[in-house]
């Protein structure tokens, strides 16, 4: 997959779950390719903790591999693992493609505002401020990014989301490659209350 825009790269190790035969190899190559090309990457715990790579790393799109969207309506009050792609300081300008392992349904974070109907509602990128919002089902073992426009590379762990096997196998490629790894909250359900930028 080829994009025309400098592009940061999220990798949740959740889109490995039911793919756990390929994400160490999958990932350790996304990872030389980045390295050889002096591409930073940075290992994280949790999701939203790769927010000030992102917004630091001058791209003007987001390229999420992940099994959940992290997407959430304009009116988001709580900075997690499921809105963190809705903090995005470029986003209003920006790109976001979602790349996911399985339907629309089952990954979308997009939850309920109280004044928008259900059937509005059930569009994963319904009232986000995004300049472009899209999305694609590409399986674990078909994942093929160009790197050439990407300006870093952000791998969280999600130990609340990852199966436990999937996430050793996170721990191998941070040992690996001698990552840095900034530790978090193991509960990543625990929102900062506040409004994005």
């Amino acid at each position: 997959m080829k994009f025309n825009k400098k592009f940061y790269l999220s990798i949740d190790m959740d889109y490995f779950n039911e793919y756990v035969y390929v994400a160490e190899k999958t990932v350790n190559d996304i990872v030389f390719i980045a390295k050889k090309n002096h591409i930073p990457v940075h290992s994280v715990m949790n999701h939203q903790q790769l927010l000030p790579y992102a917004n630091e790393c001058g791209a003007k799109a987001l390229i999420n591999v992940d099994r959940h969207s992290d997407l959430y309506h304009k009116k988001v009050q709580g900075l997690g693992c499921g809105s963190w792609v809705s903090y995005v300081d470029w986003r209003k300008n920006g790109s976001y493609l979602w790349i996911r392992d399985s339907l629309i349904k089952a990954g979308s974070c997009n939850f309920k505002d109280p004044e928008v109907s259900y059937e509005t509602y059930k569009k994963w990128n319904a009232f986000v401020d995004w300049k472009q919002s899209f999305t694609v089902r590409i399986l674990p073992k078909n994942l093929n990014i160009d790197m050439s426009r990407c300006v870093g590379v952000g791998i969280c762990m999600s130990p609340w989301y990852s199966l436990r096997c999937v996430s050793e196998i996170f721990r191998k490629i941070v040992a690996k490659n001698k990552l840095p790894y900034k530790k978090g909250n193991r509960l990543e359900d625990n929102v900062k209350l506040i409004l994005p930028p």
